[in-house]
């Protein structure tokens, strides 16, 4: 991740991260670290600094839109993803 991130800020290119993204990740940060709540302290920590190098775009209600049709014709098509798969398929 840190050589793309080196790249894009070389090419001046800002890189979204959707809002659902990040929820997984600090996710996966809380729950690694949770019984160590000093070590949990600085890897919330670390986590936004790394986070700091996207936008973060959030859920519009253009994204639920495209999300509802998306979520529809994956069901129509027998297949499925998950609410939070789709949310960030549809992120522009």
């Amino acid at each position: 991740m840190q050589s793309r991130l080196l790249e894009n800020d070389e090419l001046n290119e800002v890189v979204g991260l959707s809002a659902i993204s990040v929820e997984e990740y600090f996710r996966g940060v809380y729950y690694l670290y949770w019984e160590d709540q000093r070590t949990l302290r600085k890897k919330i920590i670390s986590a936004e600094r790394d986070i700091s190098a996207f936008e973060i775009l959030p859920i519009t209600h253009e994204i639920a839109v495209k999300a509802a049709e998306m979520e529809v014709s994956l069901i129509k098509r027998g297949e499925a993803l998950s609410l939070a798969d789709i949310l960030i398929a549809t992120t522009i």
